[in-house]
């Protein structure tokens, strides 16, 4: 039997041994691609467990902070100025001393942490 026998069995020749060949490029791609998500698969799963995390904090500072700032101000609370309003976000919400340099909000270079964990050059 001939190899090509009219123009339909030259084509269709054609396009099996295209696919065999593109066959082999797919079979390729698919192991690069398995490679590359074994070696991105650490990272992406830490950045997962990063966004449940901000998620997490996120409902927590609209349905828990949130309304305790509101309760705050309608109880009438002493805050007459931005210190103590300042100093009660901090100690009451956050849970972080307002003095610790660590982690107020005061706002402190790379050199200065350094310095004060006795990196000095």
């Amino acid at each position: 039997m001939e190899p090509c026998l009219g123009r339909f069995a030259c084509r269709r020749s054609a396009t099996l041994a295209g696919s065999s060949r593109g066959s082999s490029l797919r079979q390729k791609q698919q192991a690069r691609a398995m490679t590359k998500l074994r070696v991105e698969e650490p990272l992406l799963r830490g950045l997962r467990s990063v966004e449940a995390a901000v998620a997490k904090d996120t409902a927590r500072n609209r349905l828990v902070l949130h309304r305790q700032v509101h309760q705050h101000f309608e109880s009438r609370a002493p805050t007459a100025s931005w210190k103590l309003l300042t100093g009660w976000l901090y100690e009451t919400l956050f849970l972080m001393p307002l003095h610790d340099e660590w982690l107020g909000p005061v706002s402190m270079t790379a050199g200065r942490r350094l310095k004060m964990a006795g990196w000095e050059r």
